[in-house]
């Protein structure tokens, strides 16, 4: 008789042991599941505000673009005036002031910035992992630095004071806003450095254009990826 006790309450002790160990085993699985039904809800809500930044990233860089365009065609504009030597006209020293406009790029980050701090591992897709690193982590700095360091150092070290060599702001009778005039218009003409200047700038321009096309080609690529994921 007592060994047929002892025995239940072994039976009763491993039943009651094993109940226990699947109820923390599945506490544990509901756990889990409660973390990564967390973590793709934060994936997904963050890839749609990246979406959404990206999207105003490209509207930027197109109106960027056309700044740039507008720029580059005034410059056209006085080195054919220049070369041909043409009398001055009432638009030249409006046009001429375009050449020391510089650029500002806004980029929006702070969600790809969120997504990383906490680890792209809840990323399914490799694709996307790396379209996300190269847009963020190499074309945007890449962009900036062209931006600050070429571009608008440019116009900062020789266009500007150009520009001031030869025009000057002044404020005409009625008018609130001062406009640029000519003060030296012969010597610009005979002034060999002007078409020097004008044809690096038109290069500057055509080369911040590139590196503006060349961000909106991986942005394109990289919002497909994010499509992609997002319908997985």
């Amino acid at each position: 008789m007592k060994k047929i006790i002892n025995g239940k309450r072994i039976t009763d002790f491993v039943t009651e042991f094993l109940l226990i160990v699947v109820g923390i085993l599945v506490a544990l699985q509901i756990e889990n599941w409660n973390d990564e039904r967390k973590s793709q809800s934060f994936k997904n809500k963050t890839l749609s505000q990246i979406k959404s930044a990206l999207k105003r990233d490209v509207e930027h860089f197109n109106n960027r673009i056309r700044r740039l365009e507008s720029i580059s065609e005034s410059v056209g504009l006085i080195a054919e005036h220049l070369e041909k030597e043409l009398p001055e006209s009432d638009i030249f020293a409006s046009e001429f002031s375009r050449i020391s406009w510089s650029l500002v790029l806004e980029t929006r980050t702070a969600a790809y910035e969120s997504l990383k701090s906490s680890g792209l591992d809840a990323i399914k897709s490799s694709e996307l992992k790396v379209n996300l690193i190269n847009v963020y982590d190499y074309i945007y700095p890449r962009l900036n630095w062209f931006l600050e360091n070429k571009f608008n150092k440019f116009n900062d070290l020789y266009a500007t004071p150009f520009l001031f060599r030869y025009f000057s702001l002044e404020k005409e009778a009625g008018d609130e806003n001062p406009v640029w005039n000519t003060q030296l218009y012969q010597q610009l003409l005979n002034d060999k450095k002007a078409l020097t200047l004008l044809y690096r700038k038109q290069r500057q321009i055509h080369e911040l254009k590139l590196e503006i096309q060349l961000a909106l080609t991986e942005i394109e690529k990289l919002l497909s990826s994010i499509d992609n994921e997002t319908q997985l």
